[in-house]
């Protein structure tokens, strides 16, 4: 019985796919960008203006583009990929999260 019961119990605390990644370090690929991009969207995105001379010049205008200040980046010396936020105030960016896959 009590087997049973431990084997439920650790079959319900087992991390889904997204949350596979404990500490950063996760199983694949996929579940190292699932969670970068988890952690990506936790932040509010902005609206910005941009001029744009259309596709032959003639349609001139300022169109609105969403923007995000944190992306994931694969590092392509390393296994991991990087989650990148940039600081608008002090125009700097910063690596602020690391998923080793």
């Amino acid at each position: 019985m009590k087997r049973l019961l431990l084997l439920l119990l650790s079959g319900l605390a087992l991390p889904t796919a997204v949350e596979a990644c404990i500490l950063g370090n996760c199983g694949s690929k996929y579940e190292a960008l699932q969670a970068c991009e988890k952690w990506a969207k936790k932040v509010k995105s902005e609206i910005i203006k941009t001029f744009s001379y259309g596709k032959w010049g003639y349609d001139v205008g300022f169109i609105e583009k969403e923007r995000f200040s944190r992306i994931c980046n694969h590092d392509y010396g390393s296994n991991k990929i990087l989650g990148i936020e940039e600081d608008r105030k002090i125009k700097k960016i910063n690596v602020k999260k690391r998923y080793k896959y």
